[in-house]
């Protein structure tokens, strides 16, 4: 992903620019998340970021992880899917 946004990585984590998150809800949606952590007290983890194909396809998904922790690939699941990543600690 580049800085703030576009480039190969998954970025569509909804909110008011940008690409639209494939749902609304707090796993994927910045909004969401943001209400649930102010309304109910609940510090996301991490968000799932989407990158879409030209023809608006779901092309891949990857948690974005709450600082310090980063998204680790499993080394077995499909690298595209958000399940084959774990939020850990920086090595």
């Amino acid at each position: 992903m580049g800085h703030c946004g576009g480039g190969n990585g998954p970025n569509a984590i909804g909110g008011a620019f940008g690409q639209p998150a494939p749902a609304r809800d707090a796993e994927h949606d910045v909004m969401e998340t943001l209400a649930a952590w102010i309304e109910k007290g609940r510090a996301p983890e991490s968000i799932v970021a989407t990158r879409y194909g030209e023809d608006g396809s779901i092309v891949a998904q990857r948690p974005w992880c709450a600082h310090p922790m980063i998204a680790v690939w499993d080394g077995a699941g499909d690298r595209s899917l958000a399940k084959s990543y774990t939020c850990k600690p920086r090595p």
